[in-house]
């Protein structure tokens, strides 16, 4: 998916912010429906957990600035490059 999102292809954002949404969902639904189990969870499990929460929901927001959304819609040769093979 991240490859495609850097070779600006529209419709990977779009499904990175779906999966993204759903997962959260039962990620959030997780801790409240059951908090005693992350309760019980080590501070090593659940760190982790949550940056990854952060850092991809900073993903998700960053991916639909209007400067991303320029950036998209676009169709340059600045893209990453790839390296055929």
């Amino acid at each position: 998916m991240t490859f495609k999102i850097a070779t600006r292809k529209n419709w990977a954002r779009w499904i990175f912010a779906v999966v993204f949404v759903l997962a959260k969902i039962v990620f959030l639904s997780s801790v409240l429906l059951a908090p005693q189990i992350w309760l019980a969870l080590p501070l090593t499990a659940i760190g982790p957990a949550i940056t990854q929460f952060v850092l991809q929901g900073t993903a998700l927001v960053l991916l639909f600035t209007p400067d991303a959304s320029r950036w998209f819609r676009a169709r340059t040769d600045r893209a990453i490059p790839v390296a055929k093979h």
